[in-house]
């Protein structure tokens, strides 16, 4: 049980969700090729990301690593790619559960527009680490910290809307 605990207690994941919404029905499509920028309270940089251009999934950059996607995407061709991705997973995982806690702002740039300050805040959810006592195969991999940040834009009108 307390391998549980410490597992997700060291270890997270930040899933960033930015929509933008249109429509009387709130219908809304992920913003692609977006520019993040995450800071805390006192407008520090926590961490940069971007949004893919397929998608609309955010990647976030650690600073002396990048964001593993790229050898997430040989991971599946090569063992050496896999042990790769590992690694980089395994230290991004144990960065963005320092500071993930602290976000209070996001910027966001695409297109023409550019929202600086936007409040943001950050809900989180931990695995069933207190599960891990029992002797089993854990069906999912070790416990984790999943934190969330949804943000929904006007992007015609270049502005925030309240969620």
């Amino acid at each position: 049980m307390g391998y549980g605990y410490l597992h997700v207690s060291t270890y997270g994941w930040l899933h960033i969700s930015i929509r933008d919404t249109y429509g009387q029905e709130q219908k809304y499509k992920l913003i692609k090729n977006a520019d993040i920028v995450l800071r805390d309270l006192n407008g520090n940089v926590l961490a940069e990301g971007k949004s893919d251009n397929q998608i609309g999934v955010v990647s976030l950059f650690h600073p002396a690593f990048g964001s593993c996607v790229e050898v997430e995407k040989q991971a599946r061709f090569s063992k050496e790619a896999r042990q790769e991705w590992y690694v980089c997973y395994e230290k991004k995982a144990k960065w963005i559960v320092k500071w993930a806690r602290n976000v209070k702002f996001m910027d966001i740039k695409f297109d023409n527009c550019f929202l600086k300050q936007i409040p943001v805040s950050v809900s989180e959810s931990k695995d069933d680490w207190w599960l891990w006592w029992i002797p089993l195969p854990h069906i999912g991999g070790k416990p984790s910290t999943y934190f969330y940040i949804n943000v929904h834009v006007d992007g015609a009108n270049c502005k925030v809307k309240p969620l």
